[in-house]
Formats: C-alpha cells, sequence, structure tokens
C-alpha cells in the first residue's frame, strides 16, 4: 500500500526580522524549512508595494534544513520576503505572512523658515518653524539652540510618520546674545540630517 504524502513543508522566516530597516543594498534571508517526509528545494520570494521584484532557489533535502540566500534590492523602496519551500511530494508552503524590510539610504531634507537667518530681535519668545520631507518615512525631529559660545541651551524631540512634516517650536531666548538654531530630522532607516546651515537670532 503506497501512503500519498498530502501534508505541506513548514517554513520558519528568521531573519531578517520582520520591519527591519536597512543602509545595505545585499541581505541575506534565513529561514528554516521542515517536512513530514523530505524536503526538494526553497525558493526566495522579493517583492515591493506593486509587484515581485526577484527570486532565488536553492535545493534543500532531508525532514529538516535551513536556507541563507542573498539578494541585492535594486534600488530604495519597502520590500516583502518569503519563502516557497517544495517538498519531494511537490507540496509547496510558504511562511503563513511575509516579513518586511525597508531598505533606505537617503537622508531626510530640513528647510528651516522661521525666523529667518541673521534675525535681529528685542522679543525673547520665538517660534522656530520648520519643515522635513524624505523618501519613505520620518520617525523623529529634534530642535537645537545654541549660544555663541556654542553652549547647547534648548533641545526638543518630536515625534514624526509619514514622508513630510513640520515642526514650529516656540522658545525664550534666556537673555542677550547671538543664538545659533537648528533642526535635525531622522527617518526609519536611522539616517538623519540637518538643514544646511545653522540660522542665527540675535537677542538685544
Amino acid at each position: 500500500v503506497t501512503v500519498r504524502d498530502i501534508t505541506a513543508p513548514i517554513v520558519y522566516l528568521i531573519t531578517p526580522a520582520n520591519n527591519t530597516k536597512t543602509t545595505t543594498s545585499s541581505n541575506y534571508f534565513y529561514a528554516n524549512h521542515t517536512d513530514e517526509t523530505g524536503l526538494s528545494s526553497a525558493t526566495l520570494y522579493i517583492y515591493n508595494s506593486t509587484s515581485q521584484v526577484g527570486t532565488n532557489l536553492t535545493v534543500i533535502s532531508g525532514a529538516s534544513n535551513t536556507t541563507n540566500l542573498s539578494f541585492t534590492f535594486p534600488r530604495e523602496d519597502i520590500y516583502f520576503w518569503n519563502y516557497l519551500t517544495n517538498d519531494t511530494s511537490n507540496n509547496l508552503a510558504m511562511n503563513n505572512s511575509n516579513f518586511t524590510i525597508t531598505y533606505d539610504i537617503t537622508n531626510p531634507i530640513v528647510n528651516l523658515i522661521a525666523p529667518v537667518n541673521n534675525t535681529l530681535t528685542t522679543q525673547a519668545n520665538h517660534s522656530f518653524n520648520s519643515t522635513f520631507t524624505d523618501n519613505l518615512g520620518l520617525t523623529n525631529s529634534t530642535f537645537y539652540l545654541y549660544n555663541s559660545t556654542n553652549s547647547l541651551i534648548n533641545t526638543t524631540t518630536e515625534t514624526k510618520s509619514g514622508t513630510s512634516g513640520g515642526m514650529n517650536l516656540t522658545v525664550t531666548l534666556p537673555y542677550n546674545d547671538v543664538f545659533k538654531w537648528n533642526y535635525q530630522s531622522c527617518d526609519n532607516a536611522n539616517n538623519c540630517a540637518f538643514n544646511i546651515t545653522n540660522f542665527t537670532i540675535t537677542l538685544d
């Protein structure tokens, strides 16, 4: 009596962990595969939000095996990955859900808006306004204020999301001096950037 194998393999995605952010284009994708009778192959699938980007196939055997196949992302994007595993009876299976990995090497763009550079004022209270943009997604922005001896007077961080945003922080200048200010913005892959130059404001 021939017993027909109808049980699909089981696939466990291990690394990169789900929702990984990376600044490296070439990555290895590690998974564990098990089957009741015998494994035959595993194919790595890479997708972006619109289509399949590529595959990488390897032959495997035994009732349990691992794969650690590499793939080079063609461009910055949010990618989804999974393995399609085949056994010797041609039963196929993938992990229950795709894992996400974001490849991003582009810094956010910071634009200081107001007060304009080289502002002269007799008012201590000012709102420091800036806008931020990123190709894939912002995470936070931080205001920095220094005095004329480069001592840090104020630093304030706000959480951000999406690909664009702003920050308008009201700060009281503590005494007459020439102050320098700027914003730093960071994205999901921990790429961070300031405005190209500091702006100055003089309280007198």
